[in-house]
């Protein structure tokens, strides 16, 4: 599966894969998220992508979850297209043009590439944009210099609009 958008920390994974909703869309249909490998290493979103379901998106993991039998679920636009989440807008920018690793692997194994899309993930937390240099300085780490701010002093997300799958 190919979700997009990515959004602020691809939070479509939480109330897809942690609580269930995915198992009521796709019922009989199991897989594992794909993340960023640095995202098992620093604590806090290292519990959130475990609590998800997740594993490491990078092409030698996702073959041996391919060779187990495992669904992939993938957001591709990644690091890009989180840095271009503005939930300001009403229009939502996707990265795919060089996303083309997933499409090969899927061609090398035989299996299908099955679309998805997110509504309102990008209304869920407010964005709050680094400093350029930082974000410059996170980039190469494969960091964002995008942070996401939730109700009061949590990470809880404000459920209005709800999130939507097709």
């Amino acid at each position: 599966f190919a979700m997009y958008p990515h959004g602020v920390y691809g939070v479509c994974r939480a109330f897809s894969g942690g609580v269930g909703l995915w198992k009521t869309l796709f019922p009989g249909i199991t897989g594992r998220w794909g993340s960023f490998g640095a995202a098992f290493m620093l604590p806090g979103i290292r519990e959130f992508s475990l609590f998800a379901g997740c594993l490491d998106a990078s092409k030698p993991i996702l073959q041996k979850a391919v060779n187990r039998g495992e669904n992939l679920k993938l957001l591709p636009g990644g690091i890009d297209e989180m840095n271009l989440t503005d939930g300001k807008s009403k229009e939502t920018k996707l990265v795919m043009k060089d996303r083309k690793g997933f499409v090969k692997l899927a061609i090398e194994n035989g299996l299908d590439v099955v679309p998805g899309f997110c509504f309102g993930e990008k209304y869920i937390h407010k964005t709050v944009k680094l400093p350029a240099f930082l974000r410059r300085v996170l980039r190469p780490l494969r960091l964002s210099g995008t942070m996401l701010r939730g109700r009061g002093p949590s990470f809880l997300g404000f459920l209005d609009p709800p999130l939507g799958f097709v």
